[in-house]
């Protein structure tokens, strides 16, 4: 996807971000309100979540996955069970039945009190990145408004059916904004981890003003290759945002390892948090690479990563509940698998490799560090796999299936 990157595009990509803070922040105020609200009978509960939760629902307990009942119980966290509410009203009885948060992993997130399920939370934390890349917009001068939602918590208190159209409206904004639909984020993702030679290829157009359309996004060099040839070594630096999938620790079934940089924000549905702030992300079961909170941000290119990130998550878990809801990042990724291939040294499980010079080795491979970076940008560069940049070695994780 070509893109036009100057700051006029930046400026119009934050003006999306600011469309997903503002529909995204009555959603989290509402998930709190009926996250808290667990627990407790339903007759107790502020009327506007008794009228969603059962919402489009029918005898003997069935849910429509268009109902607003399936949106509470999705994009809320919280759900009644149906059976028992409707076996109260068959009995002329007041539906006394309990609240619950809906949770369908066995590594819940713990939010309000309790544990949640990854939309509620994925849309918090997708909250706190876009108010923190808009900050950023601000000092670096390409924001100067305040997000604001068409759609208010008091007039979804109201008639509670707005909650569908809140719903609608967040989800067109964040897949506005995605990797493969908006070119200047695919632009920004696209060179998450790159060589300078490759980027240079890659967007011709921005040849001349890489460094500065680098400098406001906060590229900087992740490696330096330790060769003496001064073209070859300005061609092969890999270039990357520091705040995005760089800082982590290996951590083989429990023992440690290895300590250098992160791994994927939160580009996969098992990630997992903990109550200290820290994350975990599980590759095919064989070790953890645990990482630094993901809403660490210092750049706008890096804040922008992991935003897409947290929405990809969104659209995923949400699919897999509302089949109408699309997978958008699967989709994007199915697109890029389908054109192009994989390199012979990689696998669908995490592979390390280690740097000497200009020569990069691993198991049963040997070869040139030019040629294992010629051969590994063009599948890093559009997402389908993640590149992890050591001093002396490099991590690459497949992130497509």
């Amino acid at each position: 996807m070509e893109a036009h990157v100057d700051t006029e595009a930046l400026e119009r990509l934050i003006g999306k971000v600011t469309r997903v803070a503002a529909y995204a922040a009555p959603l989290v105020e509402l998930q709190e309100k009926a996250l808290r609200s667990s627990g407790r009978s339903y007759l107790e509960v502020e009327e506007w979540l008794q009228k969603a939760l059962v919402g489009g629902t029918k005898p003997p307990g069935e849910r429509p996955e268009d109902s607003l009942s399936a949106l509470t119980r999705v994009f809320l966290g919280v759900e009644v069970d149906l059976e028992e509410y409707y076996i109260y009203l068959r009995q002329g009885l007041k539906p006394d039945v309990q609240v619950r948060r809906e949770y369908t992993v066995s590594l819940p997130y713990y939010y309000y009190g309790g544990p949640i399920s990854r939309i509620p939370y994925m849309t918090m934390v997708l909250y706190r990145i876009a108010l923190k890349l808009l900050e950023l917009a601000r000092v670096a001068g390409l924001y100067a408004g305040q997000p604001k939602s068409e759609v208010s918590v008091e007039s979804i208190v109201e008639d509670p059916q707005r909650l569908g159209e809140l719903i609608e409206a967040f989800l067109e904004a964040c897949r506005d904004l995605s990797v493969g639909v908006d070119a200047v984020s695919t632009f920004v993702f696209s060179v998450r981890k790159v060589t300078r030679r490759y980027a240079v290829g890659l967007y011709p157009n921005l040849a001349e003003r890489l460094d500065e359309i680098g400098e406001i996004l906060g590229l900087e060099e992740l490696f330096v290759p330790k060769v003496a040839d001064e073209e070859f070594r300005r061609s092969y630096t890999i270039l990357g945002y520091p705040d995005y999938a760089y800082e982590y620790y290996v951590d083989y079934h429990g023992r440690r390892r290895e300590q250098e940089s992160h791994m994927l924000g939160v580009a996969d549905p098992r990630l997992c948090a903990s109550s200290n702030g820290r994350c975990e992300w599980c590759i095919q079961g064989s070790y953890h690479i645990r990482t630094k909170c993901f809403e660490n941000v210092r750049t706008i290119g890096g804040a922008l990563c992991k935003l897409n990130d947290a929405v990809w998550v969104v659209f995923r878990e949400a699919s897999r509940h509302l089949k109408f809801i699309p997978d958008v990042g699967r989709e994007y990724l199915r697109e890029c698998r389908a054109r192009c291939s994989i390199p012979r040294f990689l696998s669908q499980s995490a592979k390390r490799f280690g740097v000497r010079g200009a020569v990069v080795y691993g198991e049963r491979l040997k070869m040139g560090l030019s040629e294992f970076l010629n051969e590994l940008m063009p599948i890093t560069c559009l997402g389908l796999y993640e590149l992890v940049v050591g001093e002396d070695h490099f991590y690459v994780i497949p992130r497509w299936w």
